[in-house]
């Protein structure tokens, strides 16, 4: 009785080695696919396996966002093949790029408070542009002058240059000192609804500055800030 026991269970551990023998580990594996589709996704693997959407999932470095192009038609994928080829994760798209920075020429503001805006000396190269790179940085600037006076006493009235596009704006306001012709200063505020305001600066520890500003002056302007969206 005790030598058939000791058999059973002999023959027992046996049967675990073998079927754990048997048993797959959960491994991972780093695959390259090409996109066949995008609506709905559908990726090749080299092996000629056809994935389709539900068994892949995309990495932030994979989808659409504002600061890259998304997946297209045959570009290529780094994918981790996980649980034995039940789920892949697409970690890179080898195309990627970041976007094409774009610049757009702005259009001065009109009168406002007897003020308007214009190119210094009329140069096409001094109109107010902005530029937002592929990661969502923008920047702007120009070199104006004004038709009317920005006096001494207007310290406090902010004047419209121009309105930045939807997609050029900060998420909270920016204020920015510029230069001016004769040692004149003015204020910037770039706004969070796009609007670019002008004020006369005026600094109580210093009598620089402290003219009239007549038309035909000139003002240097720029700024540099990270898109809100």
């Amino acid at each position: 009785m005790a030598n058939a026991s000791g058999d059973m269970g002999e023959r027992l551990r046996q049967a675990i080695v073998e079927a754990a023998k048997s048993v797959q580990p959960l491994g991972a594996d780093l695959l390259y696919g090409t996109v066949l589709a995008t609506t709905p996704l559908a990726v090749q693997l080299e092996s000629g396996i056809t994935l389709s959407e539900d068994q892949i999932l995309l990495s932030p470095f994979c989808d659409t966002s504002p600061y890259w192009t998304g997946i297209e038609q045959g570009n290529v994928l780094g994918l981790l093949r996980l649980h034995n080829g039940q789920l892949y994760w697409a970690l890179q798209n080898m195309q990627q790029t970041i976007k094409t920075p774009t610049t757009t020429v702005l259009s001065w503001n009109s009168t406002t408070n007897g003020l308007t805006f214009a190119n210094y000396n009329s140069v096409a190269s001094n109109a107010p542009t902005v530029t937002r790179d592929g990661m969502g940085n923008v920047y702007f600037r120009g070199f104006a002058t004004v038709t009317g006076t920005f006096t001494y006493s207007d310290a406090n009235t902010e004047t419209v240059m121009f309105t930045l596009p939807s997609n050029c704006r900060p998420a909270l306001a920016l204020r920015v000192l510029c230069p001016a012709q004769d040692g004149a200063m003015f204020r910037m505020r770039v706004n969070p609804t796009g609007n670019v305001t002008f004020a006369r600066y005026i600094d109580a520890g210093t009598t620089a500055g402290r003219t009239d500003f007549s038309a035909g002056k000139w003002v240097d302007f720029c700024a540099a800030f990270k898109a809100a969206s």
